[in-house]
């Protein structure tokens, strides 16, 4: 024992001693939790960022999917919306046909012009007005896949786009034929449509001053 050193003394030395072990040993324990915790966030945020990106993905490519998806809905309807407006129109002009005897059309399938509807024509310039407007309509014909869509358009064309030079044309010469003004109006779309047909199977353009 040391001199001048109490029991009690020294006692309470070791007793301080030991609580500084103690507090540092804990300490260091408590370090490492942190350490260990802190390793631990770090892996669990990544994994969240991981999976909120990866959410972010697919949600992105079900969107994408899906307005794709719309997209050829929305084609498909408005080639049935054609289809079903152009045989509308022709199922009107079979039921609006005047009698045999002055039926400027045929009633089969494809429609074309009959002897009747071959004098309309020439008289009407139907040739000479077809030179002239098929350069105008062909950029748009050219985007129409089927040949009934091509007849739906002229017939559409003839009834809403004419000059009015044309619209008085087309009145005097069914008024001299004694014939209704629709069947003038269905010539010249049936012209039309065969010059547009005729240009498309051979693959040629149109040029502005064709004749």
């Amino acid at each position: 024992m040391p001199d001048g050193l109490t029991l009690s003394e020294i006692i309470a030395i070791a007793t301080v001693a030991l609580t500084t072990v103690s507090f540092a040993v804990t300490l260091v324990v408590f370090v490492y939790k942190v350490g260990v915790w802190r390793r631990t966030t770090d892996k669990d945020l990544q994994q969240l960022r991981d999976t909120a990106d990866s959410d972010r993905k697919d949600f992105r490519e079900t969107i994408d999917n899906y307005r794709q998806d719309s997209r050829e809905t929305i084609q498909e309807i408005r080639e049935d919306i054609r289809e079903i407006r152009s045989n509308i129109e022709n199922l009107f002009i079979r039921t609006t046909l005047p009698p045999p005897s002055s039926q400027p059309i045929t009633s089969s399938s494809p429609l074309s012009l009959t002897d009747f509807g071959e004098k309309i024509a020439r008289d009407l310039g139907a040739a000479h007005w077809v030179n002239k407007t098929a350069p105008e309509v062909w950029s748009y014909a050219q985007t129409l896949i089927e040949d009934y869509e091509v007849q739906g358009y002229c017939f559409k064309y003839v009834r809403h786009y004419l000059s009015d030079e044309m619209e008085t044309r087309i009145k005097r010469t069914a008024y001299e034929y004694g014939t209704d003004i629709e069947g003038v109006y269905n010539v010249l779309a049936i012209v039309l449509r065969d010059k547009l047909l005729e240009k498309r199977r051979l693959g040629e353009g149109l040029s502005p001053t064709e004749e």
